[in-house]
Order: structure tokens, then sequence, then C-alpha cells
């Protein structure tokens, strides 16, 4: 996982210039993150940084009409830990794949040096050591510092809520996001 990440990190640099030429208000993004999902926190409320594991989000995201709001579809692999239990006293690791589908509402325009977001929708996950297939709601921020034209440091923070017991987790995210294409218009 390490490796894919630095790999990216790699490429990314060697893209940078093309990524510096396109637009803040482009219609369409790609984001990668590092992610760290906790299923843990439901239980024990404790933030302890060990319960956190590791995991890689890619999303894209379309812009609706050059408003605030846009449409993301970010794509999750990783690994966490699942309490078996309400104590946690037993827990299960393994892998998780999954797929969301969010509405997000930004709240200054792009063009300022720090872009927080609100979002919200539905995600839908396989849990693989518990063949298990799921759905959750999540809920969060993120907050997007820009570093040139259409390349943000991007940050999120959520809270998924499982539809099924002991699936509610806390989830954190940082990574790259570049707008791509043709403008959309200034805002």
């Amino acid at each position: 996982m390490r490796t894919l990440l630095l790999l990216f990190a790699f490429l990314l640099v060697l893209n940078l210039p093309l990524a510096l030429a396109q637009h803040d208000d482009s219609k369409d993004y790609w984001a990668i993150r590092a992610l760290a999902p906790n299923y843990k926190y439901q239980i024990n409320k404790n933030w302890n940084w060990s319960d956190f594991k590791s995991g890689l989000e890619f999303e894209y995201g379309h812009n609706l009409g050059g408003g605030p709001f846009s449409l993301a579809f970010p794509f999750r692999i990783g690994r966490a830990n699942y309490p078996l239990n309400k104590t946690a006293s037993s827990i299960k690791q393994g892998g998780f794949l999954g797929l969301d589908a969010l509405i997000q509402a930004r709240i200054f325009k792009p063009s300022f040096i720090i872009s927080p977001n609100v979002f919200a929708g539905l995600g839908a996950a396989y849990e693989s050591p518990l063949n298990d297939f799921g759905l959750a709601l999540p809920l969060g921020i993120g907050l997007d510092f820009r570093l040139g034209d259409g390349f943000y440091l991007s940050t999120k923070g959520e809270y998924r809520i499982g539809f099924s017991d002991l699936r509610n987790n806390l989830q954190l995210g940082a990574g790259f996001k570049i707008f791509l294409g043709e403008g959309a218009g200034k805002d």
C-alpha cells in the first residue's frame, strides 16, 4: 500500500505542470487521498490512533451548473478492524471495497486559498473478512488548500452511519485534488 502511494506521489510530481495549467472553475475534478478508517470509535468513544487503519480513495467529482453544488463518486479500498460485539473485545481484521455517491456544497468560491465544503450521500462497501455487503450514510466536512491553479491539498473527515449493527465509523482522509478540462466560467 505504501509503495502504491509513493508511486502515485511521484507521478503526480511529474505531472504538476499539467495540473497547474488547469482551471479552478472547471466542471470536473479527480482526487486521491490516503484514508484512515476507525470502526472501534463508535464503541469506546476513545480517540486512539492505533484504531485507525489505512486505505486509499479515488474520487471523481462534477460541478452542477457552475454553482456551489457538485456530485462526487469516491471509490475506497483499504483495511479495517471490524468489531464483532458491542464491547469490541472481539475484532476481525480485513479489507473493504466501497463506492459512494455524494452531494457536496462548497462554502467559498474555488479561487479562495482555503475552500471548505460539506457533504452527505449514500455509500456501499464489501467487507472481505465478514463476506458482507453493507450500506452507510456518510456525513462530513472537507477542507481544500489551494496550492496552484486547479491544484489543491484536500482533507476530509466523515462519520459514516452504517445500516448494519457495529458498522458506524470515522474516516479521515488527506491527499490531492486536481480540476481538469475547460473552465465552467468564472464564479
